[in-house]
């Protein structure tokens, strides 16, 4: 999609969330004792966090940063989490007021669906469920998964078998944010955790950045990335997120920290060929996908070895269909965070195939992972954050 494309998106999008912000602003002003000090105050703070994610965005994004901005980014993120669920339960409770209002069974409950009413609960139930997705967000879980090495044997090629016959551990994440949604601490964390996994590899699946490499002069991330340990090393494939800013810096600061960033390249890992595919947002930027087969092509002209096995790391899980067709055994993906928001990974699990979770196409395993952090909103309420330990073991 082209970024022409993008901007009249961007404007409906916008003007929507205003659009729905005044309509319920003024409900909730309406709702207040007629006192002038009472509403001005609440529609200020209304409006100040209404607008307080995308204004600190801005600021952040134009180097204007300090306690206050990030304060605001953080209750803005937050806002917008409460206020999705809050309109979300609005919505319901209107639809039982008129419901109740013309079904004589339930006339008698209509006083429970007076606007003030409706303001209250839905407020207080948004304000539970925002604050036990923030409780989820923090968390972070370590998901397994066990793939047959038959099945990741490419077709007349012997069985890529571990040494010593044990399984082999690829680690993988995806969707880590730096800049936006992950602390140091948290980055300590994860690093921390994969870590203590001892995997033979680690895949990461893109997104790893939402910062320029300028603004890393104070968070250090790219010190602690350079923590990860694995017997064949880091792989990386980019992720939409790496385009929004300059993506050649960003490229180079994700190599500086020892990440192998593939795109649209293949290296041979121990066993495996791993592939990292360029996230289909480089098409906004006049750079194109390359067919995976050409890829792996040019690569094994290159190399006189044995066959390998081929693992695929593709940020956006689109192209399973391709990539099976081309002999990858393991598709890894993320960029969907299931939907982050519960009910919108009913629309991620419409529009991709594998939302998240693991399904079979043929001889090939695709795995979605949720992701190790967030965006926008720092709540997650449709699934957990995690790591993922693959287990590439004997059938």
């Amino acid at each position: 999609m082209k970024a022409r494309t993008m901007i009249p998106i961007f404007l409906v999008i916008l003007i929507s969330y205003i659009a729905i912000h005044v309509f319920v602003g003024r409900s909730l002003i309406q709702s207040l004792h007629d006192t002038t000090w009472a509403r001005s105050i609440t529609l200020a703070i209304y409006i100040l966090l209404g607008s307080g994610w995308i204004l600190s965005s801005l600021l952040i994004r134009n180097g204007i940063d300090g306690w206050l901005v990030s304060s605001l980014h953080e209750a803005g993120s937050y806002w917008l989490a409460f206020f999705f669920y809050f309109v979300l339960l609005l919505a319901v409770l209107w639809i039982l007021h008129l419901a109740a209002g013309r079904i004589s069974t339930l006339q008698g409950l209509a006083g429970f669906f007076s606007r003030v009413a409706r303001l209250l609960t839905a407020g207080g139930l948004a304000l539970a469920i925002t604050l036990a997705g923030a409780i989820n967000a923090r968390g972070l879980i370590v998901r397994e998964y066990t793939v047959p090495t038959r099945s990741l044997a490419p077709t007349g090629a012997p069985e890529a078998v571990p040494p010593a016959g044990e399984a082999a551990r690829i680690v993988f994440l995806s969707d880590l944010h730096i800049g936006t949604s992950t602390s140091p601490d948290r980055l300590h964390t994860i690093v921390e955790t994969v870590n203590a996994l001892r995997p033979d590899l680690i895949l990461i699946g893109g997104d790893i950045i939402d910062m320029s490499p300028e603004e890393d002069k104070e968070f250090a991330a790219g010190t602690i990335l350079r923590g990860f340990r694995a017997r064949h090393g880091v792989f990386a494939c980019p992720g939409n997120h790496e385009y929004i800013l300059a993506p050649e810096a960003g490229f180079s600061w994700i190599s500086r920290t020892g990440i192998r960033l593939l795109d649209d390249e293949a290296i041979i890992a121990g066993d495996y060929i791993i592939v990292g595919r360029r996230d289909w947002a480089a098409a906004r930027h006049g750079f194109q996908r390359t067919p995976l087969r050409a890829i792996v092509q040019k690569l094994t002209k290159t190399t006189n070895s044995r066959p390998h096995s081929l693992i695929v790391l593709d940020h956006q899980p689109r192209s399973l269909d391709e990539a099976a067709q081309a002999g990858a055994r393991l598709i890894l993906s993320g960029h969907t965070h299931h939907g982050q928001l519960w009910p919108i990974n009913w629309i991620t699990s419409t529009i991709f195939e594998n939302s998240h979770g693991m399904i079979s196409k043929g001889d090939t395993t695709c795995i979605t992972s949720s992701g190790v952090s967030v965006w926008g909103p720092q709540v997650r309420t449709s699934s957990r954050p995690e790591i993922l330990l693959i287990r590439l073991a004997r059938e």
